[in-house]
């Protein structure tokens, strides 16, 4: 699934890179304060856009879920990160994909209660967007489908259909609440029904 990711990001522009800074620090050999090249966020992969306007940060893990210390202390890193990065618009775009074995399958009628309590931090996005992956998916491109960089692929004919066309197109993508909570002409949307239906999918 990693290789799949990387494989993503490069055709869409992103090149994996490190942030390395110049930072001072304390020599207790040599008594005295000195500067050095230190590494400001540390993780299994990331990846920018050429302009280091837009970050994906992954985190992986083989064998079980996160924690939610886990995911903490990815968010700690991130929040170090944006102390330590000149660029203030960064704050506002870096995204945390956490690459686990969630074992979901179609046979699954519950999700169980220690998925789903991870699973919901993803609502929390103080110091970054999170979106969990399933390792566990034998089909990488309907797990990555998931990511702001996959466009729902709309046909040249569900164009010539015009606003109509389009919209039923898109009502594949989603539940009925959802679609109806979005297209709606006269109220305006309600964030929580549309919050509530994007967690479950």
């Amino acid at each position: 699934m990693l290789d799949h990711l990387s494989t993503l990001f490069e055709e869409n522009g992103f090149s994996r890179m490190s942030f390395i800074q110049k930072l001072p620090y304390y020599d207790i050999e040599l008594k005295k304060h000195s500067m050095k090249f230190t590494d400001i966020l540390k993780f299994d992969c990331i990846y920018a856009d050429q302009e280091i306007r837009e970050v994906f940060v992954i985190a992986s893990k083989l064998k079980s879920v996160f924690t939610q210390e886990e995911i903490k202390n990815c968010e700690q890193e991130i929040a170090n990160f944006i102390n330590f990065h000149p660029s203030n618009s960064l704050r506002f775009n870096i995204t945390l994909i956490l690459l686990c074995p969630l074992n979901f399958t179609k046979k699954m009628k519950k999700i169980p209660a220690d998925i789903l309590d991870v699973l919901g931090s993803e609502k929390d996005k103080y110091f970054c967007k999170k979106i969990f992956l399933d390792s566990t998916n034998p089909n990488a491109e309907e797990e990555l489908s998931i990511l702001p960089l996959v466009p729902i692929n709309i046909s040249v004919k569900d164009k010539a259909n015009g606003y109509s066309g389009i919209t039923l197109k898109l009502k594949e993508f989603m539940n009925d609440e959802l679609f109806k909570e979005l297209t709606k002409i006269e109220d305006e949307p309600d964030i929580e029904i549309i919050e509530k239906n994007l967690f479950i999918g």
